[in-house]
């Protein structure tokens, strides 16, 4: 699914693999992490994969760990998977500027990535994908994503729009009510309403967005075990009640860069289920009445 040399992130590997249901569904994100560490180290030995020096780019500083794959085990896998009943459509990393399937021959997919090229536009119309469970279109140069465009796809479990300069989310996106894995980071989106709709969302990710607050419509998402909002600096606002109604949340991150009312910080006690907490506010934030 990455690019031909393209490094993979542990982390991303273990949202994938929780959203996929990859290790029936193990207890926690950690545990997840853990079965993911156990592979890749497994394939390490094996040269399927090769370490990479970890750098500190930006992309690398978010991952604990980073490794990419021999270009002819990529090469052999992308054949198997062709082949295969599972269909994958891998066009990541080949310069492409827009993307205009033919209807009829993207019908049995069931994975496709797109991400790391420069995309602009996608299709206007709706697409017949039932079988879909994984989009990947990160690191690519859409602004817009039109209302339609997920209306067939309601299979969808893995959406990573990671990277791209979105400003407004499609009305088609809550038709994906089975989708577990929504990363929007360091696009322009403001208004994430809509995404309360989203119920069986486990793991939200709105870093870096235009969002100015967390609204009452997020405290549907009683599903979710990760949810952040760090470096989103217009955040200065947290419904009261939202915070929680999140009693599965494992991880949160939340930065509230502009003066605000931080009294959801009471409500972290009753995430009991918490192991990971980043949690950056403003000192003249207003924490009680």
């Amino acid at each position: 699914m990455f690019p031909e040399d393209g490094n993979i992130g542990l982390k991303r590997l273990t949202h994938y693999g929780l959203a996929l249901r990859i290790f029936n569904n193990p207890d926690s994100i950690h545990d997840t992490k853990d079965k993911v560490q156990e592979a890749v180290e497994s394939l390490k030995s094996s040269f399927l994969l090769l370490p990479v020096d970890y750098n500190y780019s930006f992309r690398s500083r978010l991952e604990e760990e980073v490794f990419k794959m021999h270009d002819l085990v990529r090469d052999m896998a992308l054949f198997i998977t062709f082949k295969g009943n599972d269909k994958f459509l891998v066009q990541s990393g080949k310069g492409l500027t827009e993307w205009n399937p033919r209807i009829d021959c993207i019908k049995n997919y069931k994975k496709i990535s797109l991400m790391e090229n420069n995309i602009c536009k996608l299709p206007d119309y709706e697409l017949d994908l039932p079988h879909l469970d994984t989009f990947l279109i990160q690191y690519n140069k859409l602004t817009i994503v039109p209302d339609e465009f997920f209306l067939g796809m309601k299979e969808l479990k893995v959406l990573d729009m990671w990277g791209n300069k979105i400003s407004s989310l499609p009305q088609s996106l809550k038709q994906l009510t089975v989708l577990r894995l929504l990363d929007l980071y360091g696009n322009k989106v403001c208004e994430i309403s809509i995404l309360g709709e989203l119920t069986c969302l486990e793991i939200l990710k709105l870093r870096g967005t235009g969002i100015i607050n967390i609204p009452e419509e997020i405290g549907q998402l009683t599903n979710l075990r990760l949810l952040d909002v760090y470096c989103c600096y217009d955040l200065s606002y947290v419904t009261p009640g939202v915070i929680s109604k999140l009693t599965r949340l494992e991880e949160l991150y939340v930065h509230l860069s502009k003066e605000g009312n931080c009294k959801f910080l009471a409500e972290l006690s009753e995430l009991t289920l918490l192991k990971i907490l980043h949690l950056k506010v403003l000192m003249n934030c207003i924490i009680f009445p």
